[in-house]
Formats: structure tokens, C-alpha cells, sequence
């Protein structure tokens, strides 16, 4: 509400978390659907069942989406070209699947997005 009316707000903790959240994804629901809601790796794209991709039903206001945790970018199915394109960054990340990296992204994280 907040950013819909322009007006300040102090928040700390989990409602900043939120707020930013909810600023990077437009109020869009999302159905994360890999990773058990928690995202993953990129490569583990391919192994995603189109099924699951795919709209629950006709008019859900729920959007089926691939979630990379280590950037927060994530991708929705285009059953028209058979592939996942890129729609938008959650604005967080996980920060373990950063770690796990040792702090070596080199400029991995700042590449061009590509669709899968």
C-alpha cells in the first residue's frame, strides 16, 4: 500500500524483506516449483517435468515459476516455444547457495540472461 500511495514507511527485519520482495515481483503470486519452494540451481532447469510448469487451472492467479536462488531471477514456461524464459528477480537470494560458491561468482552472476 505504501508504494502504491508514495508514502514513507520504516520498516526492519522480515517486513523490509517483504516489502522489497513485493516491490521486485509487482504483487505477482508465485509458485515456486522447485527446490521444495526454495529454489535451485540453474542446471537443475532440464529436470523440471513440464507438468509441473504448467497452470493448475484456467485462470489461476498463480504463476508456476523455476526459481534460481543463487541470483533470485526467476523463469516461467512458454509452452508456445517450448522453453523457460526469464520474467523477474524476487529481489532476495539464498544466501547459503551464495556461500557454497566460496565467494567466487566472477562476474557469473553479471552475465547476459538467457532462455532455457
Amino acid at each position: 500500500m505504501c508504494k502504491m500511495t508514495n508514502k514513507c514507511l520504516f520498516t526492519s527485519g522480515i517486513g523490509l524483506q517483504l516489502l522489497v520482495y513485493y516491490c521486485a515481483t509487482n504483487l505477482a503470486e508465485l509458485n515456486i516449483i522447485n527446490g521444495n519452494e526454495r529454489g535451485g540451481p540453474i542446471k537443475s532447469i532440464k529436470d523440471i517435468p513440464i507438468k509441473a510448469a504448467l497452470p493448475a487451472a484456467l485462470g489461476s492467479r498463480h504463476l508456476n515459476v523455476f526459481l534460481d536462488n543463487l541470483t533470485g531471477d526467476y523463469y516461467v514456461y512458454d509452452e508456445r516455444l517450448n522453453e523457460w524464459k526469464p520474467t523477474g528477480n524476487v529481489g532476495v537470494h539464498y544466501s547459503r547457495a551464495m556461500s557454497s560458491l566460496g565467494g567466487n561468482v566472477a562476474g557469473d552472476l553479471v552475465k547476459k540472461v538467457s532462455t532455457h
